[in-house]
């Protein structure tokens, strides 16, 4: 059953993640990256974790679930960090992707600091 709005980040994650999966061309072109095959495949990859973590983590008042997010989000900034230290063609499209997971991270942790202090409520799909 779905009850309140979900989380803000939620839905910031819901579009992003549909824009990759629909039109992944189009990010990667303001970004100076390459639209080959494989930066298609990963970008649509991408936007499909997106939308599975914001239906997931998103949608739900549990705190657990907010930090899980937060973790994978924090770990994919690192990972695309060092992807974008290591590939120069590639570098501004994966630091960029650094800079939105980090921003994920942070509004997933937010998130589950007020889950904690009980101040928030999101919607809950049973």
């Amino acid at each position: 059953m779905i009850g309140e709005a979900p989380h803000p980040t939620a839905l910031a994650r819901l579009l992003f993640g549909g824009w990759l999966v629909v039109f992944p061309r189009s990010i990667l072109a303001a970004l100076g990256a390459a639209s080959d095959r494989r930066a298609i495949l990963l970008a649509r990859i991408l936007g499909a974790r997106h939308l599975a973590e914001a239906v997931l983590v998103g949608f739900r008042s549990d705190r657990r679930l907010a930090l899980a997010g937060a973790l994978v989000d924090g770990t994919h900034a690192i990972t695309a960090a060092g992807f974008g230290a290591l590939d120069r063609t590639r570098r501004r499209a994966a630091l960029t992707n650094a800079v939105v997971a980090a921003g994920f991270c942070v509004g997933g942790l937010l998130h589950a600091r007020k889950l904690a202090e009980g101040g928030e409520r999101t919607a809950t799909i049973e």
